[in-house]
């Protein structure tokens, strides 16, 4: 009799636990779901047309295209991308906001007196993208063709040269001031509302020097208007194999703008994989590769556990320069 009690306990149990169980896997297969059909927006910091646009395109339709989900570029331009960081950093963390980022996430809190972000506790990293490159060009009236040649001519005339930048506190701008203390020089430096007008001035001499990136200034440079003397990366690129890089005279140097994707913190780690699986398929896809040429940059995909120590080594070392040589925005 306390037998059949006890089994007739035990199927009761097991009924409830098998409907607990069920009711439990029904509810969360439609969040499931939803996740995988969620429209994504990849929040760009700048207005339509520039490079980064460009990339951030290409890597949308390709991330779309390995995801099997509508990827929406959703451009939100001003304060040198802060907005656009902030509006990422207090989006839902469900995965359908992503912030297209450039090094200018890590810099802005050293340059801005009011930004509620913080680029190593708001945000999950999810891949590092590629390198966009700068080149030092010059003015064809300037004596010099080499960066030993530049550095010994600005030495022996402080404060006569001055390299114009796409604006203050760009990545241009960090570029010149890293290379004046690097190379003991002092140039100095003039900001323009963006790079066209900078490479413009230098077109007509009224400016002898500029710091742009590789697309603004390729066809001047094979028409021989400007002369490139280094480019700002670690190494020589493939697509300018006879321009030097001045790490070649100053070891170690690189002020290399990087492009990468972050999510709001608190993203769940399952989604996170999903993105990265995704990105590492559309940065090897032909569309991202022509775009990345197109705009003179270079593949460096990083994983999230990379990305994380780059953004921290990164962010060290261009906030004690900006502290060092008060590069501000305010």
């Amino acid at each position: 009799m306390r037998r059949g009690w006890r089994e007739a306990q035990w199927i009761t149990e097991m009924k409830y636990i098998i409907a607990l169980a069920t009711s439990t896997l029904c509810a969360l297969t439609p969040l499931a779901a939803k996740a995988q059909d969620q429209t994504i927006h990849l929040v760009v910091g700048y207005a339509p047309g520039g490079g980064v646009d460009a990339i951030a395109r290409a890597v949308a339709q390709e991330l779309g295209r390995a995801l099997k989900r509508t990827v929406l570029i959703e451009n939100r331009p001003g304060a040198g991308g802060s907005i656009a960081a902030q509006y990422v950093a207090t989006s839902p963390p469900d995965g359908a906001t992503l912030l297209f980022a450039d090094t200018a996430l890590l810099t802005g809190p050293h340059v801005l007196r009011k930004v509620s972000y913080d680029p190593q506790k708001s945000f999950a990293p999810v891949a590092r993208i590629a390198e966009l490159p700068l080149v030092l060009v010059a003015n064809p009236s300037v004596p010099a063709d080499a960066p030993k040649e530049l550095i010994a001519l600005v030495k022996a005339a402080p404060g006569k040269y001055a390299f114009g930048s796409a604006g203050v506190a760009t990545m241009h701008h960090f570029g010149g001031a890293l290379l004046n203390q690097a190379a003991g020089i002092d140039m100095t430096h003039i900001a323009y509302k963006g790079g066209a007008p900078a490479v413009q001035d230098l077109l007509g001499g009224q400016v002898p020097l500029a710091i742009a990136s590789i697309p603004a200034v390729m066809q001047h440079i094979k028409s021989k208007r400007i002369k490139a003397i280094a480019t700002l990366a670690p190494r020589r690129l493939a697509s300018m194999p006879d321009v030097p890089a001045w790490a070649e005279v100053l070891p170690g140097f690189d002020a290399t703008p990087s492009v990468f994707i972050v999510a709001p913190l608190g993203t769940p780690p399952a989604e996170l994989n999903t993105l990265a699986a995704g990105l590492r398929t559309a940065v090897a896809s032909k569309g991202v590769v022509d775009a990345l040429e197109s705009q003179g940059a270079t593949a460096t995909p990083l994983d999230a556990k990379a990305l994380r120590a780059w953004m921290q080594s990164e962010e060290a070392r261009w906030a004690a320069l900006a502290k060092k040589t008060a590069i501000t925005l305010d």
